[in-house]
């Protein structure tokens, strides 16, 4: 059977403008030759991954659509992929296509098809994106139409992505700034366990082992620590997938000092950069909050912006809304009254994000310093019992052969 292919190619035509487009054929020299006839000058040409006929293509089923849930990462790869292919110049139905046939990740690829079908059936970019806002956050959906609605799609396309980027980043510094505190804390712990199960019981029959018992005995200890190590895995695993959990949690650590003020400049950071976006896409600017709003999940701060909100629609000035919330700092307040005077909201807003985000590097620093005295604390302790239960372990065992 002669399979078809598609191809994605890039070309100069005879007047030296520049065109993109698609084109479908047996090998990548056919299509070149092909390109080349029409009195084409090809400066880039590539086979869409997984290039199959329609019909060839593996049915996906409105269940699977149901379940995905992207995280920023995700969310990341979709818009750099969008922002990439929208930018070659294809319409969106070539650009939804052309992600659907070359992203390796599942959930773009069904959410891609989704929007890709109700753009071939005659909706709006607008009515495909908002029907799936719950996977790409209402922020971001909102965003994106607005920008398409706006003529300004390529540039908030951009945005999103920096947007993006930013919160990555964060993401990762606080990971990797916790990363070694929690491997030292998990490594002591190991060797507690180690100690409880296996050198104690040695030590507490001094003598009437035989090395094959000592060795079942390793054996034995290993598992267990295996097992208590996958059981507080899995543990942590359903904690992060439960949403409503992990909100409780939020709103509990929002309470404790030191790490309420790291969640609010997290948070903050996320709100006004959102914010920002949507008001420079042409949104009102009580829509923007809104919207920016939507990232908070914290349900106090949640419903004292939504107050704030609701008294912009009211007429209130944004600055009085914004110091009755009762949230922010000083200098944000006097940055967006700032903004608001001078009619650069949105470029105001993205300087406050940024100083949430700088405020948030500082305080990892200042955290970092009081994990440090903490964690020799806790491994103190563990050495201590393990020097206590030791010497009793082998007094015991001393003991046991007299």
């Amino acid at each position: 059977m002669y399979v078809m292919s598609k191809f994605y190619y890039k070309a100069k035509d005879k007047a030296g403008n520049i065109i993109n487009g698609n084109i479908n054929s047996g090998s990548i020299s056919e299509a070149a030759l092909h390109l080349e006839k029409d009195g084409l000058i090809i400066i880039e040409i590539n086979e869409a991954q997984n290039s199959l006929p329609r019909p060839h293509q593996k049915k996906l089923h409105y269940k699977d659509l149901q379940k995905i849930q992207f995280s920023t990462g995700d969310k990341l790869e979709f818009f750099n992929s969008f922002y990439f292919m929208y930018n070659s110049g294809l319409s969106l139905q070539q650009v939804f296509d052309s992600i659907v046939n070359s992203t390796s990740n599942k959930k773009i690829k069904i959410l891609s098809q989704r929007i890709l079908t109700k753009i071939e059936s005659g909706y709006s970019l607008k009515e495909a994106v908002d029907e799936n806002d719950a996977v790409l956050g209402r922020a971001y959906s909102t965003l994106l139409t607005a920008g398409e609605q706006s003529g300004k799609l390529e540039n908030i396309l951009s945005k999103i992505i920096k947007s993006l980027n930013r919160e990555v980043e964060v993401k990762k510094n606080i990971i990797s700034s916790l990363t070694y505190p929690a491997f030292i804390f998990c490594l002591a712990f190991a060797v507690l366990l180690f100690f409880k199960f296996f050198v104690l019981k040695v030590f507490a029959s001094m003598g009437d082992y035989s090395s094959l018992s000592v060795s079942s005995l390793l054996v034995a200890a290993i598992i267990k620590i295996v097992i208590i190590y996958a059981v507080l895995g899995a543990v942590i695993t359903v904690i992060i997938l439960n949403k409503t959990f992990v909100n409780k949690i939020y709103n509990f650590l929002i309470k404790v000092p030191v790490i309420s003020g790291m969640f609010k400049e997290y948070l903050f950071s996320n709100f006004f950069a959102v914010t920002s976006l949507a008001y420079e896409a042409g949104i009102p600017a009580a829509n923007a909050i809104e919207l920016g709003n939507s990232v908070i999940n914290i349900s106090d701060i949640h419903r004292k912006i939504n107050q704030a909100v609701k008294r912009i629609y009211s007429g209130c000035e944004i600055t009085t809304a914004f110091k009755t919330a009762g949230v922010f700092s000083s200098y944000a307040i006097s940055q967006v009254s700032s903004g608001e005077k001078s009619g650069d909201l949105d470029k105001t807003m993205m300087v406050v994000s940024d100083s949430y985000e700088k405020q948030l590097d500082t305080s990892l620093k200042s955290l970092l310093k009081l994990v440090e005295p903490i964690m020799i604390i806790i491994i103190g302790i563990f050495v201590g019992y393990i020097l206590y239960t030791g010497y009793t372990g082998y007094y015991q065992g001393i003991m046991n052969m007299f």
